[in-house]
């Protein structure tokens, strides 16, 4: 049995929304170290507080795992003197990597003979192992790292203690001028230092320093805080003044790292800011206070917030009246921005956004308005709106950015959309106007809600392509984790939005018919975007498509086979693609797939090779006249009718009768000589192949579908 190793990083108040996510690396950075050293161990855990980092790792082996590694040496010819000894080559490779000679050995590799040799490493201890985890711990990476001593080293806040533990023994590890040792620091009004005498001992010890080391323990310690001061407020005000906390998973999180040792309590705000928008009071209370707001029974808000402050006891009057004079004033600041900013319309804004940024190589908001309304305009009819629908979506399209001129908006940019909505609809705009308005800003992220009406569908849709197109022609394009305008996001916003839309069998136009629009809109204001990038920009979000679908279960061949068939010159439409992908999983699951999927398999392998060869230059028809065989014209029988009804037919149908092709095709290659000397009759039958094999394109590749021995 190995002992228990614990390393806490003492340091000055964290980032709380930077907290989880270094605590996790530290873990993982720290469990690929062990297991690069071959250090054995047990279970391992990670804590955090606004003050600390910490990593305790069970069942610690005392030595590393001993290792054996071959290395290769120089040829044999120059490893072996003339009397058979070890050369002096080879004697210099075997001191270099520190191998005994007697563990040399002559063996072939790659049809030629070189000198081996066994390089064998004992177990080092652990002691010495864990000592160097100091190097893991500075070279974790951060948006932003501080120094603070005359050392170069950097870290997220400056670093105040360390504490190191393998078992009961300090470990000799230092960060810089600070070395481990083992006295931690507690709350620091209810705590103090406190000594933990073995790392097992850890989260006890800081729990009578009031601490909850432990994230999830101190998560719900503050949803039992929270509750307590609902109950409270409840039965001092009654139940329906006080049915709820606005529940917010962010701030629950941002909260839990702010404190720890959590207590709620209770405030109160003037009632006359309840005729500001809840959503704004909600937004101010979250963004400046860090506070939870309070419903009715009837989902308004009350005037009243629950507080987690970071301790118990003492002071709660003056902590709690120290909320509310903050509260006071920024909810002031709020009404002050609303009132102002409704006393004028929305088109008074309009000229404002000329002096917005969009970014410096496309233009402003302005521009970017200018071109939400072209694509409006060129695609309306075309998208199955009537005169008065075009009408809201182009009236939609020309305000949907006025509020990002706006002092509230300006103040809280995630109330971008909303606020559009709010001072539309106060300005008597139509409910379909102000909505999609709202709406366009639709998903804000992967488990938001979807627009629901068409002009808040389609402006959501033209806004993130615009984007899109607009980034990609100017050289901004995501790479690996890095996507700072969040690209990402909004790709996978047209993908949900254009699939919702498609299934409730709305038009939805091709892929590329709408990038070539958003294209042809900046190119009205002189700015060009070339094919190439319109081919990146398809690409990604097919990529997204193709994420979206595995995610949800599909198999990665199935949904690759849908993604690629032949969906013409307007592309692909995402809700078909993932119907394809749907039927397709379940054909494979089939008794007659893989010999279904062969035959269609060896029609596009043969079509390719007669393109490939020159055969079909010219894209020749089939003449039933040059046919010989029985097969031919069994096969040109059943690919002309399915052809002619292709466009009336759903998916599910022309999957049926391509599976029924299967059959012809197999005669067709088993009787027929499709390459014939006769350069007629071969090209004849070849452009039958092509034929059907661009009806089964059409549905999918065949050839990325993966298929059982």
């Amino acid at each position: 049995m190995g002992r228990t190793f614990l390393l806490e990083i003492g340091v000055e108040e964290l980032p709380a929304r930077l907290i989880d996510a270094t605590r996790e690396e530290l873990l993982r950075r720290i469990l690929a170290y062990l297991d690069e050293v071959h250090l054995p161990y047990g279970e391992a855990r990670a804590y955090s507080t606004p003050r600390r980092l910490a990593v305790q790792v069970t069942d610690v082996s005392e030595f590393s795992l001993p290792r054996e590694e071959v290395l290769r040496g120089p040829r044999r010819e120059a490893a072996l003197a003339q009397d058979g000894s070890w050369s002096e080559a080879a004697r210099k490779f075997a001191a270099s990597r520190g191998i005994a000679p007697e563990d040399l050995y002559i063996a072939e590799q790659g049809g030629a003979a070189y000198v081996f040799g066994v390089r064998r490493e004992a177990g080092r201890p652990a002691q010495e192992l864990l000592a160097a985890v100091g190097e893991v711990v500075l070279g974790l990476p951060f948006p932003r790292a501080m120094r603070w001593t005359e050392t170069p080293i950097r870290f997220l806040r400056p670093i105040r203690w360390v504490v190191a533990l393998y078992g009961t023994e300090v470990l000799p590890l230092c960060l810089g001028p600070i070395c481990a040792g083992r006295t931690t620091r507690g709350h620091r009004v209810l705590g103090g230092e406190g000594e933990i005498p073995a790392a097992d001992a850890y989260a006890d010890v800081l729990r009578e320093l009031f601490v909850l080391a432990d994230p999830r323990e101190r998560r719900e310690a503050v949803e039992g805080e929270i509750a307590r001061a609902l109950r409270t407020l409840a039965e001092a005000v009654g139940a329906e003044q006080a049915a709820d906390v606005v529940r917010d998973p962010d701030l629950l999180a941002e909260v839990t790292n702010l404190v720890e040792w959590p207590s709620a309590l209770v405030g109160r705000f003037d009632p006359s800011f309840l005729a500001v928008p809840d959503v704004v009071l909600e937004t101010t209370m979250r963004e400046h206070v860090r506070v939870f707001a309070v419903r009715t029974s009837g989902s308004r808000l009350a005037p009243y917030f629950i507080a987690v402050r970071n301790g118990a006891g003492r002071g709660e009057d003056v902590v709690r009246r120290g909320f509310e004079r903050v509260i006071r004033a920024r909810l002031s600041d709020a009404r002050f921005f609303y009132e102002s900013d409704l006393r004028r319309p929305p088109e008074a804004y309009l000229p404002h956004l000329e002096g917005i940024v969009f970014h410096e190589r496309l233009g402003s908001v302005g521009d970017k308005v200018r071109r939400l309304v072209r694509l409006a305009e060129g695609l309306a009819a075309s998208l199955g709106f009537s005169p008065e629908g075009a009408a809201v979506l182009r009236r939609a399209a020309s305000l949907a950015k006025f509020d990002l001129a706006t002092q509230l908006v300006n103040e809280y940019p995630e109330l971008e959309g909303r606020m559009g909505e709010i001072y539309a609809r106060h300005h008597g705009e139509p409910e379909e106007v102000a909505r999609a308005i709202f709406e366009h800003r639709l998903p804000r992220g992967a488990e938001d809600e979807l627009p629901a009406t068409p002009a808040g569908r389609w402006l959501a849709v033209f806004d993130r392509l615009d984007t899109l197109v607009g980034f990609f022609s100017v050289g901004i394009v995501p790479r690996g984790s890095e996507d700072p305008f969040a690209l990402r996001r909004a790709a996978n916003g047209v993908v949900q939005i254009l699939r919702r839309i498609g299934r409730e069998g709305q038009p939805v136009p091709g892929l590329y018919v709408l990038l070539r629009s958003a294209a042809s809109a900046y190119a009205a204001f002189g700015h060009t975007v070339t094919d190439a990038v319109l081919d990146e920009v398809y690409g990604f979000l097919a990529q997204r498509v193709r994420a979206a679908l595995e995610e949800e279960g599909l198999p990665y061949d199935v949904v690759q086979a849908s993604l690629e068939a032949d969906a013409g010159e307007g592309g692909l439409l995402v809700h078909e693609v993932e119907e394809r992908a749907h039927l397709l999983a379940r054909f494979k699951g089939e008794e007659d797939a893989k010999w279904t999927i062969e035959q269609w398999v060896r029609t596009t392998r043969m079509a390719r090779k007669g393109r490939e060869e020159g055969h079909l230059a010219g894209s020749p028809q089939p003449d039933p006249s040059l046919f010989r065989q029985e097969a031919e014209a069994d096969l040109y029988a059943r690919w002309q009718d399915l052809r002619e009804g292709w466009e009336s037919r759903g998916w599910e149908d022309r999957l049926a009768r391509l599976r029924g092709l299967a059959e012809a095709i197999d005669r067709f290659f088993a009787d027929v000589l499709v390459m014939d000397p006769d350069a007629a009759l071969r090209r004849n039958r070849l452009a039958l192949v092509a034929g059907v094999a661009d009806l089964i394109r059409r549905f999918a590749d065949p050839e990325r579908l993966v298929v059982g021995g």
